[in-house]
């Protein structure tokens, strides 16, 4: 989807009358954020990157849910409380407020505007309000002054970890697509798949066979020692992992005939990525 699809989507007529709906929470067993970068002339620049939300924490006895950048980085988790999302960044030692979907037209969103200070705070103005339709139904939506747009479930569509836009940039990001746990997607009829497997992919020096394989798998590589296996899904979910490796042969049982992305931690805790076809034995 380029920038015009996705400024058209923001405003299609049947959706600029605000509709009564019920909320609509962040998932929390998966959830999978695709964002491509545009420069001021609207312009794909080549840029994209993922988020991914898998995985659940316990933070000072408070549950989270773990975000990584590109499938691989954590970047800290989110939690939502009566329609609030907090973020906690990876080494901060405080939350912060990301959304609060309590507000109505005309309400202002106080926010920090500088995450590595707690005493430095911003405001916006919300200046519309309205629903979008996804493939579980309406989600209401909030437009803000200078252009920050929220979707219940979804986030800002500029930035999943930032309540506001960024002006101080000349190139921005917008989100492509995006798919939940409960499988609604963004925007509606949208497919959503991990697209940063495909650098790291051929990039990797692994060597891996017999590929497609039926049962058994070795994996190889000259210039680091393997320490987990990690097995995902073309949606970007773990189905397999396999840690304690005291050989260079896994076992697939159990996976389904199709395509799936090995990813590797070697022992420096650096990861490598080999697709595989699982065949039909």
């Amino acid at each position: 989807m380029g920038l015009l699809t996705f400024l058209f989507c923001l405003f299609l007529p049947n959706q600029i009358q605000a509709q009564t709906t019920s909320y609509q929470p962040f998932p929390t067993n998966y959830g999978l954020w695709h964002y491509a970068g545009y420069n001021d002339f609207g312009n794909y620049t080549g840029q994209q990157y993922d988020l991914l939300l898998q995985g659940d924490t316990l933070i000072d006895t408070v549950q989270y849910f773990k975000i990584y950048h590109n499938g691989i980085s954590y970047n800290g988790a989110i939690r939502e409380e009566a329609k609030k999302v907090y973020y906690l960044a990876k080494n901060a030692s405080q939350e912060r407020l990301l959304y609060d979907f309590n507000i109505g037209l005309g309400d202002v969103f106080s926010f920090i505007n500088n995450p590595g200070s707690s005493s430095v705070f911003d405001s916006v103005a919300v200046v519309q309000v309205d629903s979008v339709l996804l493939s579980d139904g309406q989600h209401r939506r909030l437009i803000f002054e200078f252009g920050a747009i929220w979707i219940e479930g979804v986030g800002n569509l500029e930035n999943l970890l930032e309540p506001t836009v960024n002006h101080a940039v000349s190139a921005r990001f917008y989100l492509e697509c995006m798919r939940s746990d409960t499988n609604f997607t963004y925007p509606l009829g949208a497919t959503c798949m991990l697209s940063s497997f495909e650098d790291a992919i051929s990039k990797s020096p692994l060597e891996m066979y017999p590929n497609p394989s039926t049962g058994a798998l070795s994996l190889k590589s000259k210039t680091y020692n393997i320490d987990k296996v990690f097995i995902h899904n073309v949606l970007g979910q773990e189905v397999k992992r396999i840690e304690n490796i005291n050989d260079k042969l896994i076992s697939i049982d159990g996976l389904k005939p199709g395509t799936y992305f090995i990813r590797i931690k070697d022992e420096s805790g650096q990861y490598h990525s080999k697709t595989l076809q699982v065949a039909v034995d």
